[in-house]
């Protein structure tokens, strides 16, 4: 059974959301946007690490070691968690997969 990722440090400050409410500063239009994509974009890319270590591992836990990799430490799945979410915000703050660009793209004209 696997875990969803849970990104609660990735905060959006739209109108109406809990943390816009609870008296957060509110920013530019354009900067929200450009934030909430930037943010979409870490998300992708998280679960997009997250699947690929996922599948690598799927490698390891061979059933009967025969050409196994390995066995998987379960131990280390909230780290590995944690690392692809700040790799994935990383990337997404540079616009590395330019995922943020092209929805600022399609929503500014709105």
């Amino acid at each position: 059974m696997t875990m969803p990722m849970m990104h609660n440090h990735l905060p959006i400050s739209a109108a109406g959301s809990p943390l816009h409410d609870a008296g957060a500063t509110p920013v530019k239009p354009g900067a929200s946007l450009a934030s909430a994509a930037e943010q979409f974009e870490a998300i992708f890319l998280a679960r997009l690490l997250g699947e690929m270590r996922r599948a690598t591992q799927a490698l390891r836990d061979d059933g009967d070691d025969a050409g196994a990799l390995g066995k998987r430490d379960r131990s280390t799945d909230g780290l590995h968690e944690w690392a692809d979410t700040q790799v994935a915000q990383a990337l997404a703050s540079r616009r590395a997969f330019g995922i943020a660009n092209t929805i600022i793209r399609q929503m500014a004209g709105r």
